[in-house]
């Protein structure tokens, strides 16, 4: 493989080092020019080393730098770990609590201000429609229709009621493994 040689700049150096080569400074200069003329064209690579302007050359060199950095100041190295670490671990217990935030301020609300649920429930054909009691019957039960709103005025009469809320219950079975 082919390398460079480095011109000594001045008048009696270059000769010297022309003629201690075995080359006339002419012959040197036109070497000189078509090595750097292949250079130019990509023919004059070493293929054990990377290209030097690659994207992975630029990565070896700073994984080099930041190892060489880590074992020359381990001290530094190591405060800088642990504030990444305390700086994550703050951080993702901020986006949890903001996450649990509504839940938190539902408890608080429900604590301070208290919270009472009445139950009513319009009649049925069957018995009860939540605790189903009959269960030997296999007729639907049928429900008649609950006026939530007319429920609502008679209640704002009231001082102690604050409000009314009407709300969907869903009955399910709960089963124990055995």
């Amino acid at each position: 493989m082919a390398t460079f040689r480095r011109r000594n700049v001045g008048g009696a150096s270059g000769s010297a080092v022309a003629q201690a080569s075995g080359t006339s400074p002419a012959e040197e200069e036109e070497d000189e020019d078509a090595l750097w003329k292949r250079q130019i064209q990509g023919k004059l690579r070493d293929t054990h080393k990377p290209h030097p302007h690659g994207f992975f050359a630029g990565l070896l060199l700073c994984a080099q730098y930041v190892a060489a950095n880590a074992t020359r100041s381990s001290r530094s190295t190591a405060i800088g770990i642990t504030t990444v670490f305390v700086v994550v671990f703050f951080v993702g217990l901020l986006q949890n609590i903001v996450l649990r935030a509504p839940l938190i301020f539902l408890r608080l609300a429900e604590t301070t201000a208290g919270e009472m649920d009445l139950l009513i429930t319009p009649e049925t054909v069957n018995f009860d429609p939540l605790l189903n009691l009959d269960n030997g019957k296999t007729e639907i039960p049928r429900f008649s229709f609950f006026n939530a709103t007319d429920l609502q005025e008679k209640l704002s009469r009231n001082p102690l009621v604050q409000g009314a809320s009407p709300r969907w219950i869903l009955r399910g079975h709960l089963n124990t493994p055995e």
